[in-house]
């Protein structure tokens, strides 16, 4: 049975309890009803920790969401993440940010799924006037629905609208198996990085 979800409390646990010990692997969550957020700044479910080392960037911690996640034809609205004047200092929103941040399923390649094969799942879903501001030093993922999924993951029967601001933004989905989703949203590339780029 899925772990329910009525609340902005019990939707925050999610993300606040991951950490090097708890990434929800193979847990369920519904959402039962509308849910309103806060002024506080959302953290994404799900979070990487990246820094400057040996003349390159790369990834220090990464705590990835495992979990799945049914909206159960609920809306979340009012997700912040950093101003328009402010972006977000948070270090686990330097490189991700969105309602989940990272996750990831044990997929090599989509196209030789096993029966046994791991895909998490976000479906009946809606985001809505969700606003992202962030400036990341090294490449970011930036999206109102999920900023980085890799090695199998699912969207279905989903939607976000909002603005996503961002310093040099590139968002991806890599090895994912999307089912038809909607995205409405203002993209903005403020930083200095040319070529600023959204693969869905």
């Amino acid at each position: 049975d899925p772990y329910l979800i009525a609340d902005e409390e019990q939707l925050r646990y999610i993300a606040t309890a991951i950490n090097e010990d708890v990434d929800w692997e193979g847990v369920y969550f519904k959402q039962t009803a509308d849910i309103q957020l806060s002024d506080e700044e959302w953290l994404p479910i799900g979070y990487m920790i990246q820094g400057y080392y040996l003349s390159k960037w790369q990834t220090f911690a990464s705590y990835p969401f495992k979990g799945n996640y049914d909206g159960g034809n609920h809306a979340i609205t009012g997700l912040r993440i950093g101003t328009a004047t402010t972006p977000s200092a948070d270090p686990r929103m330097q490189a991700v940010a969105g309602f989940i941040g990272y996750t990831v399923g044990d997929v090599s390649n989509n196209y030789a799924l096993k029966e046994d094969s791991v895909v998490r799942e976000v479906k009946n879903l809606f985001i809505r006037d969700a606003l992202i501001n962030m400036q990341g030093l090294s490449n970011v993922y930036a999206a109102g629905l999920v900023a980085y999924a890799s090695n199998g993951f699912t969207i279905d029967h989903c939607k976000a609208t909002g603005a996503v601001t961002v310093g040099g933004m590139e968002s991806s989905l890599e090895l994912t198996d999307n089912k038809p989703f909607t995205v409405e949203c203002t993209i903005t590339n403020s930083g200095e990085r040319d070529g600023a780029e959204v693969v869905q």
